[in-house]
């Protein structure tokens, strides 16, 4: 069957196009051909991305000048990461431009399915602007499927649930990648199941085989930060230099730290993955660098999330590491207990075989 899917996917984001190309591979295991939509208004325009940077900063002058060339040169080798990997690992259709288009002529498949990474956040994706994402645009008497969809709150204001009612009703198979996106749902009477995020579904052999060669030759501590966590940090470094490890930060600008012994500027896809292949330990605030500790069984912790914390919630939930989440950040790395992937592997295994159940399922006709 041929699977028109649409997702986050030419975004300038390890986990968007990770989650991306595991979708993919995920649909491809189990006979079908996935193809992409692209959409290049809803995956962020370089133009209006670069004018939002701008206005946000209220640069102006020179200052607007500088910024411009050097975000520029930043885009360029961001596009070079990701947007060689997309090109290269996923199927696209037709592109469009506008939304507008995308209604007007729809991609020709068999089956329409929506896919994850907060694709259905109302609040990271200007709230009820991006119908498309429900896909209202499919033919009718096609069968629409959501895999691993997120909403990332605890809860729906009446408002947007009048908004998304109507649309979810349209879906014959609706999958969470959140337990609390079930609640939700559940609460404005339409029926899902939970399954893993796409990246958690897919075996590690898969990932595996992307992987570039040893990224180094010293034992390393990996650090993965969205976003500052000055005294994490820190607390990293201390726990690297009493166990003779060095200091790997994966970083998206060249800005040297001073415990940094090595930052990796923007790796490539099979170099991110070998970083945390071959970490001694990780420490991130990513919801996709807690997921890629799991698959590759490695010692992590992650932060407590101010935002959007019901996806790291489930998946901590779901492999008894709760205990995982810093959220006492006095409290030294050493003091936490090693973890025993035995059971975890059990669980992921579990829910890997309940998640394939279901696409499997869904996408018989």
């Amino acid at each position: 069957m041929n699977v028109s899917v649409i997702t986050l996917v030419r975004i300038h984001n390890y986990g968007s196009v990770l989650q991306a190309y595991a979708t993919s591979r995920l649909i491809e295991l189990l006979g079908h051909t996935p193809s992409f939509v692209d959409l290049v208004a809803t995956n962020g325009g370089r133009l209006s991305t670069l004018r939002d940077n701008l206005d946000a900063r209220g640069l102006r002058g020179a200052r607007r000048i500088a910024y411009y060339l050097a975000w520029n040169v930043n885009w360029l080798v961001q596009e070079r990461v990701f947007g060689t990997f997309v090109n290269k690992r996923l199927a696209f259709g037709a592109r469009y431009h506008t939304v507008a288009e995308l209604y007007r002529n729809p991609p020709s498949a068999d089956i329409y399915l929506s896919g994850s990474d907060m694709l259905w956040s109302t609040k990271l994706n200007k709230g009820h602007e991006q119908k498309q994402f429900y896909l209202d645009w499919a033919p009718e008497g096609k069968k629409r499927i959501a895999y691993a969809a997120s909403i990332g709150e605890e809860e729906i204001p009446k408002e947007e649930q009048d908004f998304l009612a109507p649309l979810l009703g349209r879906y014959d198979y609706i999958s969470m990648r959140e337990r609390s996106g079930v609640s939700l749902l559940k609460k404005m009477g339409i029926d899902s199941v939970n399954v893993l995020d796409p990246t958690l579904a897919l075996p590690k052999d898969e990932w595996l085989k992307l992987i570039s060669g040893m990224p180094r030759r010293r034992p390393y501590l990996l650090v993965y930060f969205l976003h500052e966590h000055e005294k994490v940090f820190a607390q990293a470094v201390q726990y690297a230099r009493q166990r003779g490890l060095d200091v790997v930060r994966i970083a998206f600008q060249p800005k040297k730290r001073p415990y940094d012994d090595k930052i990796e500027l923007m790796p490539s896809i099979g170099r991110f993955l070998a970083l945390f292949a071959f970490a001694s330990y990780v420490v991130t605030d990513s919801f996709h660098g807690t997921a890629f500790s799991l698959i590759f069984e490695r010692e992590f912790l992650c932060t407590d999330p101010p935002r959007y914390r019901t996806r790291l919630d489930s998946i901590l939930e779901i492999t008894g590491l709760e205990d995982r989440v810093i959220r006492d950040y006095d409290r030294p790395i050493e003091s936490y207990q090693g973890i025993d992937y035995a059971p975890v592997n059990i669980r992921l295994e579990e829910e890997r075989a309940r998640s394939s159940r279901f696409l499997m399922s869904a996408l018989r006709i």
